[in-house]
């Protein structure tokens, strides 16, 4: 009993780090996406 309650607590805490890294993953893909949208907009200007 013990045992499944260590593995459902080390379960829980891979899915937390896993949902936090594809936080980080997405947030880093919309700022990359703006970026390279300004990019382009400072191209056009120029």
């Amino acid at each position: 009993m013990a045992l499944g309650i260590i593995m459902a607590k080390e379960f829980l805490h891979l899915l937390i780090s896993v949902s936090e890294a594809s936080r980080l993953e997405i947030r880093n893909g919309v700022d990359f996406m703006n970026f390279n949208y300004r990019y382009t907009a400072a191209i056009k200007l120029w």
